[in-house]
């Protein structure tokens, strides 16, 4: 008898198991990659200052995620670029940072200005060792004083 009330143990020990295994939550769902949308003027005079402020006016702030889990990316370079008055791209409109633990970036400079009839906008570049690098545009309308922006990186792997 003793030996059955021992297999009764383990039976119900091993089922609680499994039943646990079963209602773990389930991994979060993937984000969906951010698109590129061009390359804009990177690559022209090399890399841009480390910085995080280089005006005033305009905050543009934002997180860069993960696709797989859509979990923060630490340690992402984040690079802008914007043109000054009459549409020139020169290094005072240039900046890099990079993200924390919480895959956070803030610039803050002058607003984005219109020229020839474009939008303005600011570049973006978001790279990280073993993701796909991705370059956008993020178009503001005149006079706003910030925008927000979330970036979502595809693995390499």
């Amino acid at each position: 008898m003793r030996s059955l009330v021992g297999c009764l143990v383990l039976v119900v020990s091993i089922a609680g198991l499994a039943a646990g295994a079963g209602s773990a939550a389930p991994a979060a769902a993937p984000c969906e990659v951010t698109e590129s949308d061009g390359f804009g003027p990177f690559g022209r005079g090399g890399s841009p200052p480390a910085r995080a402020v280089f005006g005033k006016g305009f905050v543009l702030s934002g997180k860069v995620l993960r696709s797989l889990d859509c979990k923060q990316l630490a340690n992402a370079t984040v690079e802008i670029w914007q043109a000054g008055k009459g549409g020139v791209y020169d290094k005072r409109g240039r900046a890099s940072i990079v993200t924390g633990k919480n895959g956070a970036f803030k610039f803050t400079g002058p607003p984005p200005v219109s020229y020839e009839g474009v939008t303005p906008h600011i570049h973006v570049r978001v790279s990280h060792e073993g993701y796909d690098e991705v370059a956008t545009t993020v178009r503001v309308t005149k006079n706003a004083k910030g925008a927000q922006l979330e970036i979502v990186l595809g693995s390499l792997l």
